[in-house]
């Protein structure tokens, strides 16, 4: 988990990548409802494909471990991007394997073509 820069992907902080599980899952699920707080829709704004599933699963585990959570806070009202129609569209309108990593190939050409451009050119992040 960190922020990435919104033009090339590349990681503005040190990324937290677990090598193995340093707690429990209910305190993983604590914690991941502090940062998520469906009740703070500016807090964080998950990214991802398919959301409403991943949506569903979360708030049933969290009710589990009696965390309430308002599910139409979280459906309704909360910030997301979902881009499961974004690669339905690139798929040709077609559900069945319509995945990120089909799409992987061009979205390297563009990052490449735009770090070329800024190399040439000589601009800085912070002008772009």
């Amino acid at each position: 988990m960190g922020r990435v820069n919104s033009r090339t992907g590349e990681a503005k902080d040190k990324l937290n990548i677990l090598e193995s599980w340093e707690s429990s899952e209910i305190e993983i699920l604590q914690e991941f409802c502090a940062i998520f707080n469906p009740d703070e829709k500016w807090k964080f704004i998950p990214i991802g494909c398919n959301l409403s599933f991943d949506f569903t699963s979360l708030i049933c585990r969290w009710r589990k471990i009696d965390i309430k959570v308002n599910a139409k806070n979280l459906f309704a009202e909360h910030l997301y991007i979902d881009i499961q129609p974004i690669l339905i569209m690139f798929n040709k309108g077609s559900f069945s394997r319509a995945a990120l990593e089909k799409q992987r190939r061009g979205a390297e050409a563009v990052m490449k073509l735009d770090w070329e451009r800024k190399k040439v050119l000589g601009l800085r992040d912070e002008f772009y």
